[in-house]
């Protein structure tokens, strides 16, 4: 079977080695310059960030994988073997958590888009200030979210 890092950088475009991680081009958003760090981690499990923004089951779905693509068969979240395939209420609340932190990360480079778009015309309008108000709002739930997930590893 090909190692995850190997199937998933088979899938991307532009890729280039720099230092202990590979850059590409992300397959969820238009990318011209590669925004997308992909390294290996502890028990051969791929790691993904996106700089622009893009969450991990975004990047996964453009390439045609699931995010449990990104971890060796057999092996839980630290690399060690697993007599189970099931993942442990542990494994399952860090995959929450990395989703969670994905999903603010995206609401925060709206909202930062939104409002250098809005200094750039002159000012906001209204849709424009109901949208900043909805993410900010979204983002706040988001944090409480987080710091329940984070109780649960």
């Amino acid at each position: 079977m090909t190692p995850p890092l190997e199937r998933v950088l088979a899938q991307l475009q532009g890729v280039r080695r720099s230092g202990d991680q590979y850059l590409a081009r992300c397959p969820s958003h238009d990318d011209r310059s590669p925004s997308l760090a992909v390294r290996e981690g502890d028990g051969g499990r791929v790691l993904l960030h996106d700089h622009a923004g893009c969450t991990i089951e975004a990047i996964v779905a453009a390439i045609g994988l699931e995010v449990r693509d990104l971890f060796a068969p057999g092996a839980d979240a630290g690399g060690r073997a697993r007599s189970s395939q099931q993942p442990t209420p542990q494994e399952r609340a860090a995959v929450e958590c990395v989703r969670l932190r994905d999903a603010r990360r995206a609401i925060a480079t709206r909202r930062m888009l939104l409002t250098v778009r809005a200094r750039e015309a002159g000012g906001a309008d209204d849709a424009t200030w109901n949208e900043l108000a909805a993410l900010a709002e979204r983002e706040t739930a988001l944090l409480a979210e987080i710091a329940a997930a984070e109780e649960q590893t």
